[in-house]
């Protein structure tokens, strides 16, 4: 599933379906080393191992996770996308007032009007991010 659902995932299947860890043997081999380390660690015959489902807890249907799942990465993108249009006709504007050219008449050089634009455009973003 594309997202993780509450539950097991076949509650009908005993042996827990896919992946096939019971049906294809990886079980048994995992029980087999495990005895065999704790028998020689213990110098003992360990207990025997009875396997069950993982327990869950009550599921409670949410509708509000179900919303805001599909919700929420809209709202970023519109937050972002405000932001975006904003930082895009302030570079526009300045194009077309030829702010950067006097800039560079008056003696400032070419990093430093990329840096002053670099903190505009984080100050302006940081607000969605935050």
């Amino acid at each position: 599933p594309a997202f993780q659902v509450s539950g097991p995932r076949e509650i009908n299947n005993s042996f827990g379906g896919d992946p096939g860890y019971f049906r294809e043997g990886f079980l048994a081999l995992q029980h087999a080393i495990d005895r065999a380390i704790i028998m020689d660690a213990t110098n003992g015959f360990p207990q025997p191992v009875v396997m069950k489902r993982m327990p869950y807890p009550k599921f409670d249907l949410d509708g509000f996770i179900y919303v805001i799942e599909n919700t929420l990465p809209f709202l970023l993108l519109i937050a972002f996308l405000a932001m975006n249009i904003n930082t895009v006709r302030a570079v526009v504007t300045e194009k077309e007032k030829r702010i950067k050219e006097a800039m560079k008449i008056m003696g400032l050089s070419g990093w430093v009007h990329s840096v002053g634009w670099y903190i505009e455009i984080v100050m302006i973003m940081i607000i969605p991010v935050i």
